[in-house]
């Protein structure tokens, strides 16, 4: 059984009970690995990356060697794309607020962060919202389109 196999089967429990280990990524900063799910191990930025849009928050599902140019290529996507990205998903996210809290939402959303998975039109939006602000709001996007709202409260 290969190290990589033998990391795969423990995934997140054996990451819980050691010290998992923080790469310095050159573009990303720290990132440290929090898990392993069926698509790869689940990765989280330590610090707030600046970018043209604000400074956010990132997560990366990716190998054993962390992020990738990839990730990259796709934080860039997202970034030149934010504006009709955010139009995109604002009505479902509106809706899913609006049946959370019971009363029409405040609906100026604040992009906050991304999920990246370096598979091409497959990503997670974080957002603040005014009505809301202790919340997160993760949407899914597939093929670059709204799916699903995910309410963190």
């Amino acid at each position: 059984m290969t190290a990589e196999t033998m990391l795969m089967r423990v995934g997140l429990g054996a990451l819980r009970s050691a010290a998992a280990p923080v790469i310095d990524h050159r573009f990303f900063g720290p990132v440290r690995a929090s898990g392993y799910d069926r698509d790869g191990w689940l990765w989280e930025s330590l610090e707030l990356l600046d970018t043209p849009r604000g400074r956010v928050d990132l997560s990366f599902t990716a190998g054993l060697s962390g992020p990738g140019p990839e990730h990259r290529s796709q934080l860039d996507a997202i970034i030149s794309r934010i504006g009709p990205l955010t139009r995109a998903s604002a009505s479902m996210v509106l809706t899913e607020l609006a049946r959370h809290l019971g009363c029409p939402p405040d609906d100026r959303l604040e992009w906050r962060g991304a999920h990246l998975t370096d598979r091409e039109g497959e990503f997670g939006l974080e957002y603040s919202c005014g009505s809301w602000p202790a919340s997160m709001i993760v949407v899914w996007f597939e093929q670059s389109r709204p799916v699903s709202v995910r309410l963190d409260d």
